[in-house]
């Protein structure tokens, strides 16, 4: 019943969301065509002219880019992505404990994950660390940008179902 009512909040955020990309993009292009329109009778518009609305626009899609399982980690926002990542491995949850007793933390790491993408062996110090958890998953996020963000579940995370885990981390994306 929780998930039902959770998917049906989730598909009227996502479609409020979209109507609200619609309007401000509406908003954008009309304060355009009236820069272009009031250079016109003085000039035609320069660069210069465009520029901090071009910049604006630029980082509005930054922030706002829809993802898929197919697009690149580079050009998500990481905090974004490492929050949905946090969802769908631990809900939030610090202390979580799973695939029965070795997995931990945040993004359910185990000691070989850990141990391979480190090199280090302090996996008891690191495993309910919250902020060593974030820095080593914001690294494996740099390290591993040019991946897809299927890419990154089948090569780098590896869960037992890839398809199904990234399409998870990409609706919470989009949910943010």
């Amino acid at each position: 019943m929780e998930n039902k009512e959770f998917e049906q909040k989730s598909q009227l955020l996502n479609f409020l969301e979209k109507r609200l990309m619609v309007l401000i993009w509406i908003v954008i292009l009309i304060l355009i065509s009236f820069l272009v329109f009031d250079n016109i009778g003085k000039s035609n518009p320069q660069e210069s002219d465009l520029k901090p609305i071009l910049d604006t626009i630029i980082i509005y899609k930054q922030q706002h880019q829809e993802a898929t399982q197919n697009t690149q980690i580079m050009e998500l926002n990481k905090e974004k992505l490492l929050l949905s990542i946090m969802w769908v491995e631990s809900n939030y949850n610090p202390e979580a404990i799973g695939d029965n007793g070795s997995s931990f933390g945040l993004f359910q790491v185990k000691q070989i994950f850990y141990r391979h993408h480190t090199g280090k062996d302090d996996f008891e110090a690191y495993k309910f660390d919250e902020s060593r958890q974030i820095d080593l998953h914001l690294d494996l996020l740099e390290k591993y940008k040019d991946l897809t963000i299927l890419e990154f579940a089948k090569k780098v995370q590896k869960p037992k179902y890839p398809d199904n885990w990234s399409d998870k981390v990409v609706l919470k994306y989009n949910l943010f």
